[in-house]
């Protein structure tokens, strides 16, 4: 009988019509369930093309709103790249978009409440609030596919009321005022813009299956879709198959974004746990016990998405009545080599902040950084003591991107994410100069995020072309 039981509640769960994901602080997050389907993509203008989604998905019955937006950021202490940069955001100013350094997601030219879309934020921003939010529910967060959006857009038949310049000119509406569409969700067209998951391209020949676009030279220069129209556009933009691009560093004051989940959750593999238990720090919001990876989405660590370990060394409890003990004798050892390699080095040398030994025999002797790329990001060693500040650059897509954060390494040292492959990284110790004001990424702390680092390495990992500097270049 108990197993009859089980079975029912898996599958009446596995059907669910909605989901609410949880942001911690009260606020919760609700997302629609889209079945399967067939349907054709496109206007007439760009050409159509038939597209079948194979899997159920989950999408944001509203777009990201301003309140659950501060809720990400008061848990990471993240800094959109409007803040970061030097520049600031493009605001509503006159009927216009117009760059100010305090035009921000906090202020973008027009007032908002929490109910209201959250805007400003460039495609960085809306893939880091994903990353957060995976961890928070334990289940993969993402940005919907073109597709996706375009067959929720549609709204069986029925699109919904649509925020536009006729009706709404200066600034936008609270997400839940408008009339929703037939499945269910509000603002798919109009209040602000939505980034995508793919690159603008022109649609390919043939039946897309389950289509993302992840080449971004197919235009004539990198740029995300968005999709909906906005409260600064025309109504005839606010359309399902509309199609509007924009550089993923755009931070303007019409852009913003909603995500999807999916429905069966993704796995957490478990961290190797050392011979002494670490002491363990429980957030909100428990992981669920398993979940299975979907292809082509956003990979997860293999970490517990709320549990943060703190790996520390607790003293061995020992029964000597003898004045040296073995593990006095050790420590003694220790604090002598220590001491050594300090008064050798001038004092100058601080020891490398890690316990992995293979690890350390990577890097060469007077090398100060050491760093492996994977498939989406890249790990640092370093010669430097945590909490030491650093800056590094490297090369994503057709961008030159910059980051500064404090050095915390866990066993196989600090993780940092970029979403995709980097290439070309350099190390060094300090902030970034630069300003970080136009690329994409530019200056971004994602690594402000408690999600990183990561306590073991992804399956696929090469060395860097550039192993880092002992100084700033």
């Amino acid at each position: 009988m108990s197993r009859f039981f089980l079975f029912l509640i898996l599958t009446i769960t596995a059907h669910a019509q909605s989901i609410r994901l949880p942001l911690g602080g009260g606020l919760e997050a609700e997302l629609i369930r889209i079945a399967p389907t067939k349907f054709s993509q496109g206007e007439s203008a760009d050409g159509q093309r038939e597209v079948a989604l194979t899997k159920p998905f989950f999408m944001g019955k509203f777009p990201v709103t301003r309140g659950q937006f501060a809720r990400f950021v008061a848990a990471t202490n993240y800094r959109t790249e409007a803040e970061k940069g030097v520049s600031g955001g493009f605001g509503w100013e006159g009927g216009k978009l117009v760059q100010k350094k305090e035009y921000t997601w906090r202020s973008p030219g027009f007032p908002q409440t929490d109910e209201h879309p959250v805007v400003m934020v460039d495609f960085t921003d809306a893939k880091a609030f994903c990353v957060w939010l995976s961890r928070q529910a334990g289940r993969v967060v993402t940005l919907p596919t073109e597709a996706q959006w375009e067959y929720a857009a549609r709204g069986a038949g029925s699109a919904g009321e649509a925020w536009h310049a006729g009706n709404s000119p200066g600034g936008t509406q609270p997400v839940s005022q408008a009339v929703a569409n037939g499945f269910g969700l509000h603002d798919m067209l109009g209040n602000a813009w939505e980034w995508c998951e793919d690159w603008f391209a022109p649609y390919p020949p043939g039946v897309g299956t389950d289509p993302l676009q992840k080449n971004p030279n197919l235009s004539d220069k990198p740029r995300r879709v968005l999709r909906g129209g906005a409260f600064s556009r025309p109504a005839a933009e606010a359309t399902a198959a509309k199609r509007f691009r924009n550089d993923p560093g755009s931070r303007n004051a019409d852009n913003g974004f909603r995500v999807v989940a999916y429905e069966v959750p993704v796995p957490v593999v478990a961290p190797v746990v050392a011979p002494v238990a670490p002491a363990r720090v429980e957030l909100e919001n428990p992981q669920p016990a398993t979940r299975q990876v979907i292809p082509g989405e956003l990979p997860m660590p293999a970490q517990p998405a709320h549990a943060f370990e703190y790996e520390t060394q607790p003293e061995p409890v020992t029964r000597t009545t003898g004045l040296f003990s073995p593990w006095m004798i050790v420590g003694l050892v220790v604090v002598w080599l220590v001491v050594r390699r300090a008064l050798k080095s001038g004092g100058s040398a601080a020891p490398l902040p890690q316990r992995n030994p293979a690890v350390q025999q990577r890097m060469a002797p007077g090398q100060m950084f050491s760093t492996r790329i994977v498939q989406d990001g890249f790990w640092i060693q370093g010669r430097v003591s945590p909490g030491t500040p650093l800056n590094v650059r490297w090369l994503g897509g057709a961008s030159t991107h910059s980051r500064t954060f404090e050095y915390r390494p866990a066993s196989e040292g600090h993780f940092v994410f970029t979403g995709n492959e980097p290439s070309n990284v350099v190390v060094s110790v300090g902030e970034d100069t630069g300003g970080g004001g136009g690329g994409l990424g530019m200056g971004m702390p994602l690594d402000d995020l408690p999600l990183l680092p990561r306590t073991s390495p992804s399956p696929t990992s090469r060395p860097s072309t550039f192993t880092g500097f002992p100084t700033a270049y």
